[in-house]
């Protein structure tokens, strides 16, 4: 019994996501994604980053399914690093400081 739903899943659930990985793409393909689906997953843009890697992979005709992997991979530095990037346009543009601070007080 449980081999037949073990093959079951297999074949309905995780033969489909090897064939979205393998996608007729190269190595060099596969690196382009990971490599844009990080590095679009880091900017400030919350919200936003999947639909935006979505849109470079189809343009692109990159892998999709590696390049939104590691988009939601790097979700968690993304929001630690808003306050540096805030921080990083204050700088920018020689703007007065907005006054946040990581531990909530003025």
């Amino acid at each position: 019994m449980w081999y037949s739903v073990r093959a079951q899943l297999r074949q309905r659930v995780g033969e489909p996501i090897v064939a979205l990985l393998r996608m007729g793409t190269s190595p060099q393909r596969i690196a382009i994604s990971i490599a844009v689906g990080t590095i679009i997953g880091v900017l400030p843009l919350l919200g936003s980053t999947t639909a935006l890697c979505f849109v470079i992979a189809v343009a692109l005709r990159l892998n999709l399914v590696a390049m939104q992997a590691f988009n939601w991979l790097v979700a968690g530095p993304q929001l630690i690093m808003i306050l540096p990037f805030i921080r990083l346009g204050e700088w920018l543009y020689r703007a007065p400081p907005l006054g946040l601070q990581l531990n909530g007080t003025d």
